[in-house]
């Protein structure tokens, strides 16, 4: 017999979480695919918008700011954050000319 199917008698029933937020609503309806592809699509516009203006500099404040961001908002804590950010500060660093 299964514990989990099992009512005990002196346990509540465990309560239902009722989402009141429209954001909660878009994030579960919005699948990983979708939000991998509009990240990019954006670092792409901001990129391409920094080369025409030809300041290339200006893209990797975006882009440290925008992962610190992301990571701030999918609430991955502080160390997500710092992570998130250090990474992207690693890669715009190896990937940018001087």
């Amino acid at each position: 017999m299964s514990t989990d199917a099992e009512t005990r008698s002196g346990d509540a029933p465990a309560p239902t979480r009722t989402t009141d937020s429209a954001d909660e609503r878009l994030v579960g309806r919005i699948g990983t695919g979708t939000a991998i592809l509009a990240v990019c699509s954006v670092q792409l516009v901001a990129f391409a918008a920094a080369l025409a203006v030809g300041y290339p500099g200006a893209y990797a404040g975006f882009a440290v700011v925008s992962a610190g961001a992301i990571a701030a908002y999918r609430n991955r804590g502080a160390f997500g954050v710092l992570a998130a950010t250090l990474g992207t500060v690693l890669l715009v660093a190896l990937g940018l000319p001087c």
